[in-house]
């Protein structure tokens, strides 16, 4: 639009009495005109760096919520087959007639409830299906929290 206009002020210049008015203006105008440009590209260019970080850093962040679901899903699956065990277990101790397999199924017991914990992050938290709810409870508030201060 800019550059339209300023073609036809230099088609112009010569039908004009000012000559030396006219190439002035129409110097300032090209002047104005390339700096707009200039500032253009330079924020472009800003824009382009932010928005490459931010898919990179999104995508990183999708990853690490993928591996935090895997790795829940199968804790789980392994506590869920550690409660399994112990029910058969349970459930064959009394069916079993011989001495040395119901010690036997009772070591296990005791090595099961004694010797298996669920994982845990230092003492902070146990790695489990409920994991996954929790770090979307939490990163939703932290969204929440940040478009408040963002619209305010």
């Amino acid at each position: 639009m800019f550059l339209e206009a300023l073609s036809e002020r230099i088609g112009s210049i010569e039908t004009d009495r000012n000559l030396d008015i006219n190439y002035h203006e129409t110097y300032l105008m090209c002047e104005k005109i390339i700096d707009a440009y200039n500032v253009h590209t330079k924020s472009f260019r800003c824009l382009q760096s932010t928005v490459f970080t931010f898919i990179m850093f999104f995508s990183w962040q999708i990853r690490n919520v993928i591996l935090q679901i895997t790795l829940s899903l199968e804790s789980e699956r392994l506590y869920i087959a550690n409660d399994n065990m112990i029910t058969v277990c349970y459930l064959n101790i009394a069916s079993q007639e011989e001495k040395e397999q119901r010690m036997c199924i009772r070591k296990i017991l005791r090595l099961s409830k004694t010797g298996f914990h669920k994982f845990n992050a230092c003492g902070l938290f146990d790695v489990d299906a409920g994991l996954s709810l929790q770090l979307f409870s939490t990163l939703t508030t932290y969204i929440i929290v940040l478009l408040q201060f963002e619209f305010l």
